[in-house]
């Protein structure tokens, strides 16, 4: 129950950064995360894990509090921000306004989730890539010598080609 109420914290305070900065960007912008917010999402999550150790404090309420300042912090980063004037992806046909206020409401929220979904998964992609590939390509670039040019020991990168015999049967064996 220790680690599911951790996942939690860090899902919801990412859910509670990306809802501020999509809330406040206007549901015309189609906001895109910069480094600033790969970093300070981490921080949010430092503070947060950090805050989960520390305090004797109930873990519901302490995501609570997370996720609320963790969406006080995306509003101010994106008051900041300079914002596109583009339109949205998500809302090219015009909006037909419904009667019904439930209905609107629906179509409301649909906005807004598309708006912070797009946000979210921009960011959990960036930081799969930091997290995951760039440290293997690292490892990959400092370890491996796929074209042989480290360990050369001539003047020259010219590689010998085998000889291959011009024959009949050797040209029946290709297919």
């Amino acid at each position: 129950m220790e680690t599911l109420s951790f996942i939690v914290l860090i899902l919801l305070s990412l859910v509670g950064y990306s809802g501020g900065t999509a809330g406040k960007a206007g549901k015309h912008i189609d906001i895109k995360p910069q480094l600033f917010d790969l970093i300070i999402i981490l921080l949010i999550w430092t503070g947060a894990i950090y805050s989960r150790l520390t305090f004797d404090l109930n873990k519901w309420l302490l995501i609570l509090i997370w996720v609320v300042l963790a969406a006080t912090i995306g509003v101010i980063v994106v008051l900041f921000r300079k914002l596109p004037k583009e339109k949205s992806s998500h809302n090219k046909e015009p909006e037909k306004v419904p009667k019904n206020l439930i209905k609107k409401l629906w179509q409301r929220w649909g906005n807004f989730s598309k708006r912070m979904g797009s946000f979210q998964s921009r960011i959990i992609l960036s930081l799969f890539f930091f997290i995951f590939v760039t440290p293997f390509a690292l490892a990959v670039k400092i370890f491996s010598d796929p074209l042989n040019i480290k360990h050369q020991t001539t003047k020259s990168h010219w590689l010998t080609k085998k000889e291959i015999n011009a024959d009949l049967e050797q040209s029946r064996r290709q297919f």
